[in-house]
């Protein structure tokens, strides 16, 4: 079965993050573990390690045209043994930012469209966090917004290309 446009979009942004690894030139081997909608932390074995979901979804109609419109979380942990909190965070933002906005299998393109999947996407916040417990897991999460068009009633097809 085909996946949605949603769908589409989520796993254009998984493989985008798999590529964050320290052999692919990023400062962090985030890439390496990646989960979707996972709802508790890594624990010290599975470091380093991205979680993706996204919780949320609206829809808007401007000028005859629907967009919709979804928050997506990207919270990137790492062992924290020697990296300040602000350091960690500074690292993680910046592989995630560079890893988002490039082609999975073209690194030197910038996308902000994701294939032409997507209409507007844009940071919105972020927090640096470090879990307790004696391991030192640190992590950043980052919020972005993600508004794309989907045909009236189809959620397999984008409005005007149906």
């Amino acid at each position: 079965m085909p996946n949605t446009i949603r769908q589409q979009i989520i796993e254009e942004i998984k493989s985008r993050l798999a590529v964050i690894t320290k052999d692919n030139g990023y400062q962090t081997d985030a890439g390496m573990v990646l989960y979707y909608g996972r709802l508790q932390a890594p624990v010290p074995q599975e470091l380093p390690a991205i979680n993706i979901w996204d919780v949320d979804e609206t829809m808007a109609r401007e000028f005859g045209i629907r967009s919709r419109r979804f928050t997506l979380n990207i919270e990137a942990y790492i062992s924290s043994q020697d990296l300040a909190l602000p350091e960690l965070g500074n690292i993680l933002r910046a592989d995630l930012e560079k890893a988002l906005l490039r082609k999975a299998l073209d690194q030197d393109k910038i996308d902000e469209t994701f294939n032409n999947l997507v209409q507007y996407f844009d940071f919105i916040r972020s927090e640096v966090f470090l879990l307790e417990g004696p391991e030192r897991i640190g992590g950043v999460v980052m919020e972005f917004a993600v508004v794309y068009q989907q045909a009236l009633g189809d959620p397999y097809a984008i409005e005007g290309l149906s």
